[in-house]
């Protein structure tokens, strides 16, 4: 934090501007050395540079500073990495940090949105992390690499045929029907906007619009709500009297 001092008049503080920093001896040497004039403020409780431009060349140095921490950081992660990597097939190691590549699973997906600095890299199709949040995808990646092998072609081929001819295979055929349909029942007087993000028990989605169709109550029991609470909605409206939304 850093703040300007600009007053001139005699009797008041001089030119310049404060600043605050860790109170570790490596930062405040560096800051010493890069602003040797600068002088402890028992008073202020922070650095004082004087100078008409001491604000703007404290900002610079604090980003510098930030970029080098962030350099700094990603060195360790590298580091520890070479000395205890996580060995997948779903993960390779490069310069620039860890490519993580699965069979898509919405779970991976979730999992890896949460971790700091995670981005999608469409033209490849995989995940980079950077080596700075290596503790945190180490911690997520038996989530991800269980829903990953789940969802391998081969896997969820061995699922299908070990379900072919029961009552299970045609349930997941009608959730498979339902959400092609992309829709999603909502109470009728209380219809939710469009072209925003909302919550929902099946996730979040965006409603784009409203047919105005009867929702049945079977297929809502089934593949929306629970029991319960179905129970309760019909409770609140006095029947099912719910719109399809999508």
């Amino acid at each position: 934090m850093e703040r300007e001092m600009t007053s001139r008049r005699e009797g008041e503080a001089p030119v310049g501007a404060t600043t605050d920093l860790p109170h570790d001896r490596i930062t405040v040497q560096r800051f010493r050395q890069s602003f040797p004039r600068a002088r402890w403020s028992d008073s202020l409780n922070a650095w004082f540079v004087p100078g008409r431009t001491a604000g703007k060349r404290i900002g610079r140095w604090l980003a510098r500073m930030e970029a080098d921490a962030d350099a700094f950081a990603d060195e360790k992660g590298r580091d520890a990495f070479a000395f205890d990597p996580i060995k997948s097939r779903y993960l390779d190691a490069a310069p620039s940090g860890l490519h993580v590549r699965t069979p898509y699973s919405r779970t991976v997906v979730t999992e890896i949105r949460e971790i700091p600095l995670a981005r999608w890299d469409a033209d490849r199709r995989l995940w980079t992390v950077p080596y700075r949040s290596l503790d945190e995808l180490r911690r997520r990646w038996p989530a991800i690499e269980a829903a990953a092998e789940r969802n391998e072609p081969a896997v969820q081929k061995a699922r299908r045929e070990a379900l072919r001819g029961t009552d299970q295979e045609e349930v997941a055929k009608r959730r498979t029907r339902e959400r092609r349909l992309k829709r999603y029942p909502v109470p009728i007087d209380a219809v939710p906007p469009f072209e925003r993000a909302i919550s929902t028990y099946a996730g979040v989605v965006i409603f784009t619009g409203t047919h105005g169709e009867l929702a049945d109550p079977e297929t809502m029991t089934e593949f929306y709500f629970f029991q319960r609470q179905m129970r309760n909605m019909f409770g609140l409206l006095g029947g099912p009297g719910l719109s399809r939304n999508w």
